[in-house]
């Protein structure tokens, strides 16, 4: 469970954005989900195995106390403990928090659940994708090279298919700004317009990931980042922004 949780950590706190974390435990799956206030990142996961621990709707919040326990020392001896507590609510076994304890030196604590009533998350409709591209590490590096020399002043990138090619676009669009094209792939399918994407959410994800590619699907109103650890299938929703 301690393995799961930090697992779940290290794929959303990155972020900065992501502040409460829904859990949906059932015999069969195990689903994670979040976003953030503003709709840029919306995250659909599931563990690759259902975790028995995890059974009922719970949800994460005050992520940087949950870190700290996990990462504090004497509750990583071996005479600690990991434990989750419930309470029965309407009828049924609820987590409500997690207890820590060091074991012999006599250190405890306790995380609160938020109840998952207050987590309530956003409804998603599987999209139609145009377009999917396997996103290497060599293309992630050079497109956040480039990324760097704009830094803050255009914090979006574009999207476009021309001629069978995919390319992300950085800077401007006005004939007196600058800008630069990055080739990511020749590539079947086609967006309708030029949809625009955050930088640094983008980056962020792909830095996630610890496989030599990355999978992307694309349409003319999101895109999808897929990365997988040893225990969760990790879907990032990315919506689509207009041009100004």
């Amino acid at each position: 469970m301690k393995e799961q949780l930090n697992d779940i950590l290290a794929h959303t706190t990155p972020l900065g954005i992501l502040s409460v974390i829904k859990i949906t435990g059932e015999k069969k799956s195990t689903l994670v989900e979040s976003y953030d206030d503003g709709l840029s990142v919306v995250l659909k996961a599931e563990a690759i195995k259902p975790i028995k621990e995890f059974a009922g709707e719970f949800a994460l919040h005050q992520l940087s106390i949950l870190s700290g326990y996990l990462n504090f020392p004497n509750f990583a001896s071996d005479d600690a403990t990991l434990s989750i507590n419930t309470k029965e609510i309407g009828g049924v076994d609820t987590p409500t928090e997690l207890e820590f304890d060091a074991g012999n030196d006599g250190t405890k604590a306790t995380y609160r659940f938020m109840d998952a009533k207050f987590a309530k998350q956003p409804k998603l409709t599987k999209p139609s994708w145009s377009a999917t591209v396997n996103l290497s590490k060599s293309k992630i590096a050079e497109f956040e090279r480039l990324a760097k020399i704009f830094g803050s002043l255009k914090p979006m990138f574009m999207t476009s298919i021309e001629d069978g090619k995919l390319y992300f676009s950085l800077g401007g669009t006005s004939s007196s700004d600058s800008n630069a094209k990055v080739f990511i792939s020749d590539i079947d399918g086609s967006i309708k317009g030029e949809p625009l994407f955050p930088i640094s959410q983008f980056l962020t994800i792909l830095k996630m990931s610890k496989e030599d590619e990355v999978e992307i699907c694309l349409n003319e109103s999101s895109m999808k980042l897929s990365i997988q650890s040893d225990d969760f299938n990790y879907d990032y929703y990315l919506p689509a922004r207009n041009r100004e």
